[in-house]
């Protein structure tokens, strides 16, 4: 019992952890970088990429994201991003491990990204689209508690969350 009630409270914070960002360290994701829109949806000037402003399992509802995020394993996410539908749009898919590493920022942690912009989003693994060069069963995360990128096990054991991208 006590270990589900741990569980539930570790999911409730990283759910809804509030960045801490150090003002001594120039935001490396200022919010006029990106342009709104209504639809849950933000358009990055800099990559050009159109990003769903909740991790998937939330819904944007005009305000903030809300619900839960979805963490999954790693083929289920590449399946998920595939088949998404969202803001009217079908061509959803997983970062690269480039693009999901430009919306990192660097002045905050617990989460690393830019709580204006991107509410809500899990202290923990994002899963990229890009599996290691090397290592096969490897495949890249975002770990935006602290802003680190590195390899995870692409097995069915093994989940993070997910946050979409398509080009503009």
């Amino acid at each position: 019992m006590n270990k589900v009630l741990m569980l539930m409270v570790y999911l409730f914070f990283i759910n809804n952890a509030m960045a801490v960002c150090k003002s001594s360290i120039l935001t490396s994701t200022p919010d006029n970088r990106f342009s709104i829109n209504e639809n849950g949806t933000i358009l990055d000037h800099e990559t050009s990429l159109i990003w769903m402003r909740c991790s998937l399992g939330q819904e944007w509802d005009g305000i903030t994201c809300t619900g839960t995020a979805r963490y999954s394993a790693w083929s289920a996410a590449l399946i998920y991003a595939e088949n998404h539908i969202y803001a009217n749009s079908s061509n959803w898919r997983l970062p690269n491990i480039k693009e999901l590493a430009t919306i990192i920022d660097k002045a905050c942690f617990t989460p690393a990204i830019n709580g204006n912009i991107f509410p809500k989003t899990a202290a923990f693994n994002y899963w990229s689209s890009s599996p290691h060069v090397d290592i096969r069963l490897i495949a890249w995360i975002v770990n935006f508690g602290s802003g680190y990128i590195s390899g995870s096990p692409n097995s069915p054991s093994n989940v993070a969350y997910i946050r979409l991208v398509r080009d503009e």
